[in-house]
């Protein structure tokens, strides 16, 4: 279901962006924002993880970083290991 909102709001953006070309230059302008708006969507499809991340500032933690959450992450790790044995 993400996929799919996903997908519907990059296609909506890609025809915001060709008609805010053909307003602005006509067929060439048009031309010029669709492949604007194709690496645009490519690189936001691409690169949402890491952007996500940076956004939030977020950092990898070592084992030693936090006490308290390394022996939570070690419990799902192994409760991981006994779902993906079956």
């Amino acid at each position: 279901m993400n996929t799919t909102k996903t997908i519907i709001l990059l296609a909506a953006l890609t025809v915001l962006l060709i008609l805010a070309g053909n307003l602005l230059g006509g067929k060439s302008g048009m031309m010029t924002a669709f492949v604007i708006a194709v690496v645009m969507n490519f690189g936001t499809y691409w690169f949402s993880g890491k952007i996500m991340l940076r956004m939030y500032h977020a950092q990898e933690l070592a084992k030693n970083d936090n006490p308290v959450l390394s022996p939570m992450e070690e419990r799902v790790r192994w409760l991981e290991a006994i779902v993906y044995a079956k």
